[in-house]
């Protein structure tokens, strides 16, 4: 159980890094934020997976993928609102957007309680493993943005 749940996050981790050097070298590929944002999601590091969804959106408005992850991220983190309006902006997009409506079906759920009857059946992830996840994807982003700020060269190299 605890070391393939170890071996997972390393996993993870690296698959991080790997994709935030990739961004230094092409930070307008919108496809590598998106799935940066899908890593984090795994990870249940959520606020990330957010940021990484929007600058997806801000690349390529169209991109349906990201705006279901930005939506699912803020649903993970019970904002809502938010959810709730990325949704709908996403659906002016794509009306037939499955995953949107599924997401805003969830979010109604949620906003009913129906989640925490989910929780007290043990439907809910430990909230210790998953503090754990999020600093450790953090961690990994923080780490390989250090490197490349080692490794880059510097103006005079040019």
């Amino acid at each position: 159980g605890d070391v393939y749940k170890r071996q997972k996050q390393k996993r993870f981790a690296a698959a991080i890094a790997s994709y935030t050097k990739a961004i230094k070298a092409t930070p307008a590929n919108h496809l590598l934020y998106s799935n940066r944002s899908l890593v984090h999601s795994t990870m249940r590091a959520f606020e990330l997976s957010a940021t990484d969804a929007r600058k997806c959106i801000d690349l390529c408005p169209g991109f349906m993928k990201a705006r279901v992850r930005l939506a699912c991220a803020l649903l993970e983190l019970h904002r809502f609102d938010e959810a709730r309006e990325a949704c709908r902006d996403g659906l002016k997009i794509d009306l037939n957007c499955r995953e949107l409506g599924e997401i805003l079906q969830r979010i109604r759920s949620c906003e009913r309680g129906d989640h925490l009857q989910e929780a007290r059946f043990g439907n809910s992830v430990d909230a210790i493993d998953q503090q754990k996840s999020m600093q450790q994807a953090a961690e990994a982003q923080e780490q390989a943005e250090a490197c490349l700020l080692y490794t880059s060269p510097s103006p005079r190299d040019s």
